[in-house]
């Protein structure tokens, strides 16, 4: 199941599955009602960089938040 960020949250409190990427906002919230155990993939994905935000690296790089709750680290 994929979950985009703010899918269904003008509805209510929580997102729906599917919708497709946004490419405007700069906060996206992903919550879900009963999530199924198991491993889940958390993604972050930047489509533009428009300042590099760590020029002592050679790459584009840009700072960033990520919060996830109930959940353990694996590996």
């Amino acid at each position: 199941t994929v979950y985009w960020g703010n899918h269904g949250l003008l509805e209510g409190p929580y997102s729906k599955a599917g919708g497709k990427p946004d490419t405007i906002d700069t906060v996206e919230n992903v919550f879900v009602k009963n999530p199924q155990a198991g491993e889940w993939k958390v993604e972050v994905i930047a489509r533009e960089i428009n300042k590099d935000a760590r020029t002592e690296s050679a790459e584009d790089d840009v700072d960033f938040a990520l919060v996830v709750l109930g959940a353990k680290k694996s590996g």
